[in-house]
């Protein structure tokens, strides 16, 4: 197979392997028969997840990505939520559609986001590239302890004011 402009140019009894399919001659019954199959492939790589990028400890969140499928069909997603969790397949989507998912993480930290797609087939996408979101420690404890002190001691209130 010439992958630049798809002709192919066979030999007899011959097999050639690309990116796009197989390709096999067979001269047994006396004519020169070529054989063409089309390599299935999985859908694009999904876009990078769009969402927050610092959330709050269990507080869901949405996240979102597209993708399309060469053969037009329609999509799954699978989310990696970065904290050993995952969305499971969701789905169905058209291809090109936005697809998404949602989660909430239960620990302080930072984590990366990835999808990835699979078509009708089961044929599955690479890995999109990470989205990194960090759930910070929760401010409110500090806050709280701020206001104690400045409530004990007036004179800081003027300080800080």
């Amino acid at each position: 197979i010439n992958e630049e402009d798809g002709t192919v140019v066979a030999e007899e009894n011959a097999l050639d392997i690309s990116s796009q399919g197989i390709v096999w001659t067979d001269s047994r019954n006396g004519n020169l028969d070529i054989y063409y199959a089309p390599l299935g492939g999985g859908p694009n790589t999904p876009s990078k997840p769009e969402g927050p990028t610092s959330v709050r400890k269990n507080r869901q969140q949405t996240y979102t990505t597209t993708t399309t499928d060469p053969a037009g069909g329609q999509v799954y997603y699978l989310f990696d939520w970065g904290d050993g969790t995952d969305s499971g397949w969701l789905g169905p989507f058209s291809s090109g559609a936005t697809g998404e998912g949602s989660h909430a993480w239960s620990e302080e930290g930072n984590y990366q986001i990835k999808v990835k797609a699979k078509n009708e087939g089961g044929d599955e996408s690479a890995w999109s590239d990470p989205l990194p979101i960090s759930v910070p420690r929760n401010k409110l404890m500090f806050s709280s302890f701020l206001l104690k002190l400045l409530e004990n001691f007036k004179i800081l209130w003027f300080i800080f004011k």
